[in-house]
C-alpha cells in the first residue's frame, strides 16, 4: 500500500469512528460511504481533511463520484501511478513497464501538437 492510500485510509478510518462511531474493523473496502452514515456536509468536510493529507485540492463532490473506500483510493493514487519522466528523459509506460520518450506538456512524441498548451 502506498503512504498516499495508507494517508487516506487513517483519516477516513478516524473521521467515520469520530463522526458515526464505526469501529475501525468495519471499514471495509466494497462498502459505500452511505452506509456509515456520511452525510452531504461531511462528505464536504471529510475531502477537505483528505486534500490536507494529501497535500492536493480535491473537488468537494469527490466521495460521490468515489463511492467506497477502494474507489476512493484508487482515485487519489492513480496519479502515482502515471508516467513520469526520469531525469535521464525516459519514462515508463505503466500499461507495458518499457520505457518511452518523455515529451512537454501539449506536445506529442513525434512533435506535433497535443492541442494543449503551447510550449
Amino acid at each position: 500500500m502506498s503512504s498516499t492510500a495508507r494517508r487516506v485510509r487513517e483519516v477516513l478510518v478516524s473521521r467515520l469512528a469520530d463522526w458515526y462511531g464505526v469501529a475501525p474493523e468495519e471499514v471495509t473496502d466494497d462498502r459505500p460511504f452511505a452506509e456509515y452514515g456520511l452525510t452531504s456536509r461531511d462528505s464536504v468536510v471529510l475531502t477537505a481533511l483528505l486534500g490536507r493529507a494529501t497535500g492536493r485540492q480535491l473537488p468537494a463532490t469527490l466521495l460521490w463520484e468515489t463511492p467506497t473506500p477502494a474507489a476512493l483510493i484508487a482515485a487519489l493514487t492513480a496519479e502515482e501511478e502515471e508516467e513520469r519522466p526520469a531525469a535521464d528523459g525516459v519514462t515508463a509506460r505503466p500499461e507495458d513497464g518499457r520505457p518511452g520518450p518523455a515529451t512537454a506538456p501539449g506536445r506529442s512524441p513525434a512533435g506535433g501538437s497535443t492541442g494543449g498548451p503551447p510550449t
